[in-house]
């Protein structure tokens, strides 16, 4: 989880380190958790380039260390965790077997995410793009796989692209 918040280390001189924990109970009984996130700069202090060390203040500062506290109510439950994680799971399976079956369906006149379908051959489709829809070179009909499209509001449309 920490990974995706931090800046990433090959990025600076300096980096952030994270480590976090739980105390539970039980799987569904958390007690508290703790997150600290350290800011090292020991390689810029001494080993970074004489300009690094004498123009920077972070040169100057120790490695600091926050840590944050966090109540047993701030904290998702394994046991609700997994629960979410199942439903999730459930929920992009029927979206997944609905947008095959749409896709299986597709006709002549079908209305899809980028417009209705005008022609089909194999697995590529042609569509009609509305005149209010702006497409990347103007064009008022595009070509594209039958796997890229979807059901009308469900994702965008990548002309082909």
């Amino acid at each position: 989880m920490l990974r995706r918040r931090l800046p990433l280390r090959d990025s600076y001189k300096h980096f952030w380190s994270g480590l976090s924990a739980v105390c539970a109970c039980s799987p569904s009984e958390v007690m508290g958790g703790f997150v600290a996130i350290t800011f090292h700069n020991t390689e810029l202090a001494t080993k970074g380039d004489l300009g690094a060390r004498l123009f920077s203040k972070i040169s100057l500062m120790a490695t600091r260390t926050a840590v944050y506290a966090y109540c047993p109510d701030r904290i998702t439950t394994a046991t609700s965790f997994e629960a979410r994680e199942a439903t999730l799971r459930a929920d992009f399976a029927a979206e997944h077997k609905t947008n095959e079956a749409f896709r299986r369906t597709l006709a002549i006149g079908t209305e899809t995410n980028c417009g209705a379908v005008i022609q089909i051959r194999g697995s590529m489709v042609e569509i009609a793009v509305p005149a209010v829809r702006l497409t990347p070179n103007g064009q008022s009909t595009s070509w594209s796989k039958r796997t890229v499209l979807a059901r009308p509001g469900i994702a965008p449309c990548s002309y082909g692209l």
